[in-house]
């Protein structure tokens, strides 16, 4: 018998939370839901804000080296176990060292649509010689407002996303200039 009424009492509890929770979802007045709202898009306001997105209108080439920054992440150099058995050898220069090493040198890039894509204005762009390809995959993506874009250099082949763009315009360079044909479909099989 001591079971049933075991049952029963944790019936009655059980019953009574579901009593006061029923109670506390009444409706709010309305003025405490505007309140709560308004404070909710102040939040969101402010975490938009910390991001800092540039403007639409921004048309300078330097966007395609900000949007391959975008891409890498900052690694300490603490987190690798080769860097760190190095830096008790001495081997690895200090920070203070590597901050101060020069900018790799920028190369120009044409760019020459294929079909009915539009054309990239400026035409000509300089961008990073240590910047992969897909840095300026991305770049076109956002300019031509394109899901997909086929590049090919010097109308020849197309680069995989991890080649080096200065390594390419080394290779094959016109006028000192690397010469990048795009398209919204696949142009050449």
């Amino acid at each position: 018998m001591v079971p049933l009424l075991e049952s029963e009492t944790e019936n009655s509890v059980s019953q009574s939370q579901f009593d006061s929770e029923s109670a506390s979802a009444e409706p709010t007045p309305p003025q405490h839901t505007q309140e709560s709202l308004q404070n909710r898009l102040e939040e969101y306001h402010e975490r938009l804000s910390r991001l800092q997105l540039p403007s639409s209108s921004d048309s300078e080439c330097s966007d395609i080296e900000q949007e391959s920054l975008e891409l890498e992440q900052e690694v300490p150099l603490s987190t690798s176990v080769y860097l760190a058995g190095a830096r008790s050898a001495g081997g690895l220069p200090s920070s203070s060292e590597l901050s101060e090493a020069p900018e790799p040198p920028k190369v120009a890039i044409r760019f020459q649509p294929i079909g009915s894509v539009g054309q990239v204005m400026p035409q000509v762009c300089r961008i990073s010689s240590a910047q992969s390809f897909g840095a300026v995959l991305m770049f076109l993506r956002r300019r031509l407002r394109l899901d997909t874009v086929h590049c090919y250099v010097s109308n020849s082949f197309a680069p995989t996303p991890q080649q080096n763009v200065g390594q390419l315009w080394e290779q094959f360079k016109v006028n000192d200039e690397l010469v990048v044909s795009y398209c919204a479909t696949v142009a050449f099989g």
